[in-house]
């Protein structure tokens, strides 16, 4: 269970998700889930100018609309069956945007990419399903990494 975390040592600043990088990242692990709410957290050799990339099969069980919260320090964008949920671009601190889509019962492809320019390294990712009366970070056991 998890998502496939992928991350680039870029090495020079970033201001924007179009700067990603495309090449082989220097690490790809099995992330149970994003919740990095510092920079050690992320337990990466680099701290600053970085990028990740996170996929994973969601399963929901229920249809209805699905709430996401996205909260990043600097920029992030979540899509989910390659359709933008989440868009929290560009250099900030840390602030929380939040997105819903319709989801059917099923196996859903999510998609989440960040990158860290300097300073702290935060990002989280939070979900609230339809009847459920708080939002919660994204269970690992909901979760498939993605390859």
């Amino acid at each position: 269970y998890g998502l496939r975390g992928e991350y680039w040592n870029v090495g020079a600043p970033l201001t924007t998700l179009a700067e990603m990088p495309t090449g082989k990242p220097e690490i790809v692990r099995v992330d149970e889930r994003i919740d990095y709410g510092e920079d050690a957290a992320f337990k990466l050799p680099f701290a600053d100018h970085f990028a990740a990339r996170w996929t994973a099969d969601l399963y929901v069980d229920a249809d209805g609309e699905y709430e996401f919260v996205v909260g990043s320090d600097d920029g992030s964008r979540l899509t989910v069956d390659g359709q933008p949920v989440v868009e929290n671009d560009e250099l900030h601190g840390y602030q929380e945007v939040v997105g819903k889509v319709a989801l059917a019962p099923g196996r859903h492809s999510l998609v989440l990419t960040f990158f860290e320019n300097e300073g702290d390294a935060r990002c989280r990712l939070l979900w609230r399903p339809p009847g459920s009366p708080r939002r919660a970070i994204v269970p690992r056991t909901r979760l498939v990494p993605g390859y």
